[in-house]
Formats: C-alpha cells, structure tokens, sequence
C-alpha cells in the first residue's frame, strides 16, 4: 500500500468498487456537442438511452472537468485493485509455499509446526483484509449494525494493547499504557471498540522507524461526560495536506512498491466509521513528517450507577457432545469442521449436495445441521432448509446457515428460509465450540456467538 506519511509523496483518494448491497451511484452524465444554439461553448447532457430535454447546459469546462473525474475515477480504481491483488498475493504465497513444502519434504515436528503456524498466521491475515473490506462497505452503505453493551473501557484498552505489544515491540520499540484507576463506563460494541484501538496501534506500528516509542493514555474528560484514548507515536509522522484526507476510504500517497508497508489504506477510515456510530469523534495530528503523529479518539460515557458491574471477561464452558451433519459441497471447508467438531468429541456426518444431506439427515436424524447456501444442482440450502422443516421428523432439528454472505440482510432471509442461526464463514473453533454448546437463536445474535 502507497504510505501515506512519506512526505515525498502527494495524497489521492482512490474511488473503491461500488460496496454490495448499495444503492448504485449517480452515474455523471455522457455529453456531447450540441447542434443547438451556443454550440460553441456549451454541451448538452444526454441520459443513458434518451436525451433529457430539461436538465440543464454545460459549459465546455464543466464538462472537460466530468470527463477528466472519470478518467482519475478508472485510473484510481485500477490502482485499486492492483494494491489488491498484491495485498491478497502476499498471505496466498505463504500459505501455498508452506503446503507445498509440507507436501513434499518429511519435515521435524518443530519445522511442520512452524509452517502450520505460516498458514494459519496468513490465513488471519487474509481473512482480516476481506473483513476490512467489507466492513468499509457496510459502514458506507450505512448497514453495520452495533451489538452494545455497558462496558468498562479500561480492561478493554489493557487487553488491546497487549494484542499488539508483540508487533510493536517486535521492532524495538516501546509501548506504554496509561489506565485510570477508576472504571470508565460507555455503551458500547466491545469488539468494535477493540477494532479502533487495534487499528490505530497497528497503524502506529506500521509507520515507525527503527526503535522509538508508542504510548496509549485513557482519561475521563473534566466533564464527566466523555472518554479520551490518545495514542502517540514517534514514527514518520503526517504531512498538513495529507491529514486533511486521511480519514477518508482508500486515501493513499504515491509511492514505490519497494516501499510500500503493505495495507489498502482502509484502516483509518474503518476507524472514523466505528467510532463516530458510537457518538464519538476521531482527530489526528502531526507536526510532520519525522515529528511522528498523534491520533485523539472521543467517546460518550455513562454513568457507573447505570452499568452493570461485570469484569468483562467470557467464560468458556465445555461444549456438549452432539450429532451433527455437515452440508457442504467443498471438501476444503468441510474437513476442518468436521475435524474440530470432533475434537470437542461431536459425531459428525458429512454431505456434499443438498439432496445427499436431507436423505443421510433422515436415516441418522441429526440434533444439528450446519448447512452451506451456495450448495451445487437444483437443491441450494434455502431448498434444503424448505425440506427439512417440512419434514416431521426433522423439523425439530437445529439447522444453522453457514455462508460467505453476512449482511443483515443474508441474515434475515436465512430467518426467513427456516434457519435457526446464521455462520459467516471462515468459521472459527471458538464459535463452532461456542454455537454446539448454547444453540443460540436469530434474536440472539446481538450478542457475539
């Protein structure tokens, strides 16, 4: 990703594809010389299959300006998708080189572990571009929904920094966290809220140089009535003009591949969307480049007698044993479920088409089906969960959606297929030990399974 703190760089906001699940744009209309009066300095603009009569005449500037947005708007979007290609390349080499050598060297314990380690640390990686990504788009099209809660914001700044104490000090650096020692309640997403404090930590570690330092302060406003997380860095810092854009989705400054640090330049802007759907602000400051930066997150609190006091910790409770189907047409998603499903020491049976699930479903009648959408032939899984609930001897079972789709929406038309839960894929260890354990339900899903 171009950086966007090299001073030697000029900033430009790359146009992102149109988020899915958007309303389509206003397209900037194609124009052309008219024949009419005051064809020497004016265009009409025409509709894409008719020409409007009655919108309005162009001057030949206004309209040399539209052409030349459009030019900057492709050229940006295939910068785009370059940046793209190479972010999700880098993961995809690791992950295959480390397959290819575990298919083909015998390898020591240690040296197998290691490229196990390879594949799953790049596998996250991959899995959290995609996330950012669509995250963005939500955001955007104004479809992120918040799970809230009352929480303490101090145990939650501790444990995201410890997160990123590794990559930080990694590097030689030092991180240091100032905590009140009195609680600071708000209301608000805890994973979301550790998103933006994550984010900006692994900004802040991106852009440093060489050993320097990185401190995290949490502090009540004088008022009582805002939260302030302040997170300094020492690294490269931040030109003027660039910090007036720096916020904004898919903002970079040109520069080299060979110095790129690897990103798509969504981080900031993910944060400014999560914080300001908490009521709170985000600033950023700089005294430039080399006088590294300063990034000021604002939050709205709440009253302590209004909390409900809890330390903020999950407990995992063991998973009971169940039987479960598996459905699912391809075999690289459905043998690691099945073999984490058994681990927890689950019977697990496997189909790989819609038709193949509900026979095996009704020989065996499982207590649980975990049911791909995107299933090959005629029966897709909104067919399957059709059939299974009515089946009489199935429609009791607890039949889950797992799919790459997790919009609201998607949600929603699972519920309304027949679906007692909805999985985004991947689909983690934690979630499938967590989902065998509690079933949880549609309306319980403000509260992350």
């Amino acid at each position: 990703m171009p950086n966007y703190r090299n001073s030697q760089f000029r900033t430009t906001s790359m146009a992102p594809p149109e988020p899915a699940g958007c309303d389509p744009p206003l397209q900037t209309p194609l124009t052309e010389l008219s024949d009419r009066d005051d064809r020497h300095d004016r265009v009409a603009p025409l509709a894409r299959d008719e020409l409007l009569d009655d919108s309005p005449l162009l001057t030949l500037r206004e309209a040399a300006l539209e052409i030349e947005a459009l030019h900057d708007a492709g050229r940006h979007k295939d910068e785009f998708l370059a940046i793209l290609g190479h972010e999700l390349r880098n993961p995809l080499a690791g992950i295959l080189n480390a397959i290819e050598v575990l298919e083909q060297v015998a390898l020591q314990e240690a040296d197998a572990a290691e490229m196990r380690a390879v594949i799953r640390r790049q596998a996250t990686n991959m899995s959290r571009l995609v996330d950012g990504l669509l995250d963005v788009a939500r955001i955007a099209c104004g479809k992120i929904e918040l799970k809230q809660e009352r929480l303490d914001l101090v145990p939650l700044l501790r444990d995201a920094t410890e997160d990123q104490r590794q990559a930080i000090e990694s590097q030689g650096a030092t991180l240091r966290v100032t905590l009140p020692a009195e609680r600071i309640w708000c209301l608000g997403d805890r994973t979301r809220l550790g998103q933006v404090v994550s984010n900006l930590l692994g900004n802040a570690a991106k852009f440093l140089e060489g050993p320097g330092e990185v401190t995290v302060e949490l502090r009540n406003d004088p008022s009582g009535q805002r939260a302030t997380i302040e997170i300094r860095d020492t690294g490269m810092g931040i030109e003027p003009e660039t910090l007036i854009d720096i916020f904004h989705p898919f903002v970079q400054a040109e520069r080299s591949r060979e110095q790129s640090r690897g990103g798509l330049g969504i981080g900031l802007a993910l944060v400014k969307g999560l914080v300001e759907l908490h009521g709170g602000e985000v600033k950023a400051a700089s005294a430039g480049p080399g006088q590294g930066s300063q990034f000021t997150v604002s939050l709205p609190t709440c009253s302590a007698q209004a909390a409900a006091v809890h330390d903020g910790v999950r407990q995992r409770v063991p998973a009971i044993r169940r039987r479960v189907l598996l459905i699912d047409d391809q075999r690289d998603a459905i043998l690691p479920a099945k073999i984490m499903l058994e681990l927890f020491g689950n019977e697990v049976l496997t189909a790989s088409d819609g038709l193949g699930g509900i026979i095996l479903a009704r020989q065996v009648v499982p207590e649980i089906i975990l049911c791909d959408i995107g299933l090959p032939g005629d029966l897709d899984g909104f067919g399957v969960a059709a059939a299974i609930r009515a089946d009489t001897t199935l429609r009791h079972v607890y039949l889950v959606a797992v799919s790459g789709y997790g919009r609201d929406e998607d949600r929603e038309r699972c519920r309304e297929a027949g679906f007692d839960f909805h999985l985004t894929k991947p689909v983690s260890s934690l979630e499938l030990e967590t989902l065998m354990t509690n079933l949880p339900r549609f309306r319980d899903q403000s509260t992350p399974v």
